[in-house]
């Protein structure tokens, strides 16, 4: 249902946002931060989920605490080392790197991070030994060029990406 309202009647509702990031990201979306190449987004992301994994500031704004997963599939695996190293080498976040190219395109794949997104793993195995079951709640996909052999600049290519995302993050979908 579509609603109209003068602003200031929308500004005086008794409404709230679960903010993880004050005033910047609230909890339960998608943002999408892109730009050029090599401007430092992977770089203000492994501060943005260190600053969530602390519960601290980020850029001067309080986070509330997330347990945090960067799926890193576009860098090479000692240059990740040192872009980690040198921003966050003392982060309890988590990284998944070293995918498969294309991953979004094999079930198996797909299945597998989700099962460690969700926790949902053996109790006997060795993921489990290491992280516990506890599942994400803050979640970086870099980049989505590199996650599917699919054209992202078309409107089949990214509902492809998009649903597959969704079938990640979003428990009880699928």
């Amino acid at each position: 249902i579509m609603i109209i309202e003068r602003f200031k009647t929308l500004a005086k509702r008794n409404d709230s946002l679960d903010w993880i990031v004050e005033g910047l990201l609230t909890s339960g979306e998608w943002t999408y931060f892109v730009g050029e190449a090599a401007i430092g987004k992977s770089f203000l992301m492994i501060q943005l989920c260190d600053a969530l994994q602390k519960g601290g500031s980020f850029l001067g704004m309080s986070c509330k605490r997330r347990n945090c997963l960067y799926v890193q599939v576009d860098t090479g695996r000692l240059e990740w080392k040192h872009h980690v190293m040198s921003i966050a080498g003392e982060s309890f976040s988590w990284t998944a790197y070293a995918l498969v190219g294309n991953f979004l395109d094999s079930r198996g794949e797909v299945e597998t991070l989700r099962q460690i997104i969700w926790g949902e793993y053996e109790k006997d195995s060795q993921v489990y030994r290491i992280l516990k079951g506890e599942p994400y709640s803050f979640i970086v996909f870099d980049v989505l060029n590199k996650m599917s052999a699919v054209d992202i600049n078309t409107k089949p290519g990214m509902s492809h990406i998009n649903s597959t995302l969704a079938y990640l993050t979003k428990r009880g979908e699928g």
